[in-house]
């Protein structure tokens, strides 16, 4: 597995510290997975703070790569700088361009190949349901089976509100097995069963009370997708470009002009 640059671990460091003054974080399930091993990290996405907790809580032995939307917050240019300073590898795509997602796709199989742990969100946004994963887009995980690493779940529950000193779950699960011989869709389905029967936190216990302070919006975002049909496992990507065109045009606008 490839090791962590030196800008990477202080950025990490840098992040961590900075989570651990905003949250307060309960991790559970080091204990399910080799810390020397590489992975497929596939995690529940509640907002953005949850790639964020990603590198700040994975080990030390870690140096993540994701893939990530080509209009995204991350684009404004003091964050830009931390990114480029703290060698952070982002794979930018754009959800509603097929050729962008499998040019994407293709690249994370690449720094798989190189050594790196990948991470990958299969839900393909923000998910504002806290009971349930919404549908995953299955193009993702040819990353596990082209290259046969075993899938990471992680399950973040607590971040659909952000603010100071709010409790936070965070699981890391059992890794699953994968052969390079199985379907995409086939591996997809056994993660999100997985994921949902097996590695799910316990909703942290917040109390109801006034925020002074609510940074919910700055991770979240403003844009609302379309509630998920219930039951429904995978998504269709070819309803990818209907689906993202309006939250991608509202994302450049506020971030990239």
């Amino acid at each position: 597995m490839k090791k962590p640059s030196t800008g990477y671990r202080i950025l990490k460091a840098i992040i961590n510290f900075l989570v651990s003054i905003l949250v307060k974080i309960k991790v559970t399930g080091y204990q399910n997975f080799d810390k020397n091993q590489q992975y497929v990290i596939v995690c529940n996405h509640t907002s953005w703070l949850d790639l964020i907790m990603l590198i700040a809580k994975t080990p030390r032995t870690f140096q993540l790569v994701s893939l990530a939307e080509r209009a995204g917050a991350y684009q404004q240019k003091f964050i830009k700088y931390f990114i480029k300073k703290g060698d952070l590898k982002l794979i930018e795509i754009d959800r509603t361009s097929q050729g962008s997602r499998m040019a994407g796709l293709a690249q994370i199989i690449k720094k798989a190949n190189e050594g790196y742990p990948v991470v990958i969100l299969p839900e393909g946004r923000i998910n504002r349901d806290t009971k349930r994963l919404y549908p995953f887009y299955k193009g993702v995980f040819f990353a596990a089976v082209k290259t046969g690493l075993p899938i990471l779940p992680v399950y973040v529950r607590g971040t659909e509100k952000v603010y100071f000193r709010r409790r936070i779950n965070m699981n890391f699960g059992v890794p699953i097995p994968v052969d390079k011989n199985e379907s995409a869709e086939d591996v997809a389905i056994r993660t999100y069963h997985h994921m949902m029967d097996n590695v799910k936190p316990e909703v942290p216990k917040n109390r109801d009370r006034k925020v002074r302070h609510d940074l919910t919006r700055a991770f979240l975002g403003d844009y609302d997708y379309p509630p998920e049909e219930e039951g429904k496992i995978l998504a269709d990507g070819r309803d990818a470009a209907n689906l993202f065109k309006e939250a991608n045009e509202d994302s450049e606008n506020r971030y990239m002009k």
